[in-house]
């Protein structure tokens, strides 16, 4: 009977090791949809993100621009690419933006002040890498970059 029960308790606990969570690589803990917020320059930029498993992501950002007397809001949508060196250290880039709204002091922009202020700002962005240091909470992450502008981004 006692063989038994130290059998049992061997497999209980050999089972209970075999089935600890391993830890999670920075890849595996980025993926995935992330509501996500940078406050930097007096600029605000918020917005849903996807990072996907294969190191692209999508994403859907709200971008204020607070220049004084002249506030600016616009919408765009962003495709980029992802991952992470070796040192820890994670690289994005922009691969492709799209304006999807446009409106200066709440009124929808004019077309030509569009294609003469903003596009151009829209256009620097594509093909933009940045290197950021990544510390990962629960359901959480803060990204800084080598600037020192952080991002916070939650599950």
């Amino acid at each position: 009977m006692v063989r038994i029960a130290i059998g049992t308790l061997a497999f209980a606990a050999m089972a209970a090791c075999s089935s600890a969570p391993m830890a999670q690589t920075p890849q595996q803990k980025i993926v995935g949809k992330w509501n996500c917020a940078t406050d930097a320059d007096n600029i605000l930029i918020s917005g849903a993100f996807d990072y996907r498993p294969d190191g692209l992501a999508t994403s859907s950002s709200n971008i204020e621009v607070d220049a004084g007397a002249v506030k600016i809001a616009l919408t765009a949508d962003a495709d980029s690419t992802w991952g992470f060196d070796a040192d820890g250290t994670m690289v994005e880039k922009v691969t492709a933006m799209k304006l999807t709204s446009a409106k200066m002091g709440g009124q929808d922009m004019d077309k030509g002040m569009v294609d003469a202020l903003v596009q151009p700002m829209i256009d620097g962005v594509v093909g933009e890498s940045s290197t950021t240091t990544v510390v990962f909470g629960e359901n959480s992450f803060v990204s800084t970059t080598e600037e020192g502008i952080v991002t916070t981004c939650k599950r």
